[in-house]
């Protein structure tokens, strides 16, 4: 009897190990594909998710499903991947059950392609469903008159820089008779940190020794050269090929060619201008740096990722927020801002030419939008910074503001999705009461050329030198324009 439920045991192992072996049906692979592309979309790997989503809705039996096709939307959106982005929007506001953040999204969609017609009907879409929202009503009436918003600023003249690669730059920043500036170009060497958002590489501070490097430049010239001449640049872009790339930590960890860095290092590496080259000292770290301050006594405030090791520095639910830090005296590394907080994001450090006051950027509870700008004001330059008070409802609004930079004269340059634009972030002035340093007056659209339907962000301007620079990424990626 003994031998007999032995035997019986073995057979039951037997047809386990058997069943184990079968191959997996259709529906099996296809829901482990969508619960990788779950937790990439939570992990806001979103070009990982993007892949993924689409696997999974080639399954016919997932081709209806909102949710997913909501997921992938908003990750396409996120990628700045346009058109791509708008064909799942538009599926979304047509079906059955629509929500009304869609209308939204679809409407900004469009706007960034020049449809302002279909724009505008979107809008007003969405200022029924959401009375409470102003960009609903504002920008659909702006948009019923876009030749007002058009209308170019005959003040201004732009020009793309000598100092754009085809990878990012943006945030300039005057220092020291040159430039500061963020970008994520690698140059000569391997890609050792890599975004998860989009695959990229982590973005540093870089300086221009003096503005006369800085040229305007035709964008494409150097690049038609290497399409005609490649054998000229053959180190170079062998160089780029054998790049290898590892994520950084919080991201899946796996080493392999990083194919999306070459395109984007191509332009840096056969360009390399003298003077212009990563800034030393403390400030850069192995992950995000960016948009930078400088006070009147020397110190640079600027923006970093939260991360640091072992994980520590991620918020309650897991991300990695944006935080504010200023360097030390005689460089002995860098201090955080006093009201940091890993719960969410403070970034774009604006400093008053006084030092007395700073504007930022920040989401912390509160904020009437997705991000609002924050005022902190101190006595004196070695005091420490007051509580930061919210700009309030003349400035912030239900959208996006960021990028500030107060100029010599107290006027506030920032960026803003919420205000009525030509698409994107768009670049806004207002006037500054020199005694609380409030918004006051009206805010005021730059216009054309210096907005476009694409991102525009990170104006400065100096009155000494009668020119300034912004970023946009009207060309694809963020580069660095001259405004005179």
């Amino acid at each position: 009897m003994k031998q007999f439920y032995i035997i019986i045991a073995k057979i039951g192992v037997l047809c386990l190990l058997l069943l184990q072996c079968l191959p997996a049906t259709a529906d099996d692979v296809h829901n482990r594909i969508l619960t990788r592309a779950i937790k990439a979309y939570k992990n806001l790997q979103y070009q990982e998710a993007a892949k993924l989503l689409k696997d999974v809705i080639s399954y016919k039996k997932m081709s209806e499903d909102l949710q997913v096709e909501e997921m992938l939307a908003i990750s396409l959106r996120k990628l700045d991947r346009v058109p791509d982005a708008t064909f799942w929007y538009r599926k979304l506001v047509h079906s059955s059950d629509p929500k009304p953040s869609w209308f939204l999204h679809y409407a900004q969609l469009l706007a960034s392609m020049e449809l302002y017609d279909s724009a505008a009907l979107y809008y007003g879409k969405y200022a029924t469903l959401m009375p409470a929202d102003k960009r609903g009503d504002a920008f659909a009436k702006a948009y019923a008159n876009i030749a007002d918003l058009k209308k170019g600023n005959k003040q201004f003249q732009v020009f793309f820089t000598n100092i754009n690669t085809d990878a990012s730059e943006y945030s300039p920043m005057f220092y020291k008779g040159g430039l500061l500036f963020t970008s994520n170009r690698r140059i000569n060497g391997s890609v050792k940190n890599v975004y998860g958002w989009n695959k990229s590489p982590y973005s540093d501070i870089y300086e221009v020794d003096t503005l006369s490097i800085i040229l305007p430049e035709e964008p494409d010239s150097l690049l038609a050269d290497v399409r005609r001449n490649p054998n000229k640049y053959r180190s170079q872009l062998h160089a780029l090929k054998t790049a290898i790339a590892e994520e950084s930590p919080g991201d899946n960890r796996r080493m392999g060619f990083y194919d999306e860095s070459m395109a984007g290092d191509t332009l840096g590496a056969i360009s390399k201008i003298e003077g212009v080259h990563q800034f030393k000292g403390s400030v850069n770290s192995r992950f995000h740096e960016g948009s930078t301050s400088i006070g009147p006594d020397g110190t640079i405030y600027f923006t970093r990722s939260s991360h640091k090791r072992n994980n520590f520095g991620r918020s309650t639910d897991g991300v990695f927020r944006l935080q504010i830090f200023n360097t030390a005296k005689n460089d002995r590394g860098v201090e955080p801002f006093k009201y940091n907080d890993e719960d969410w994001s403070n970034a774009h450090p604006a400093v008053s030419k006084d030092g007395l006051f700073m504007i930022f950027t920040s989401d912390k509870p509160g904020s009437v939008g997705g991000t609002d700008l924050y005022l902190c004001t101190r006595d004196k330059i070695t005091s420490q910074w007051n509580a930061p008070v919210n700009l309030g409802p003349l400035i912030n609004t239900e959208g996006n503001e960021a990028f500030s930079y107060i100029d010599n004269n107290g006027t506030l340059f920032f960026a803003s999705d919420g205000h009525p634009g030509l698409g994107g972030l768009d670049i806004f002035s207002i006037a500054l009461n020199p005694n609380t340093h409030r918004p006051e007056g009206t805010v005021t659209h730059l216009g054309a050329p210096v907005n476009s339907p694409k991102d525009d962000f990170g104006f400065i301007w100096s009155d000494e030198w009668n020119k300034g620079y912004f970023s946009s990424n009207r060309r694809g990626n963020d580069d660095i324009y001259i405004v005179k």
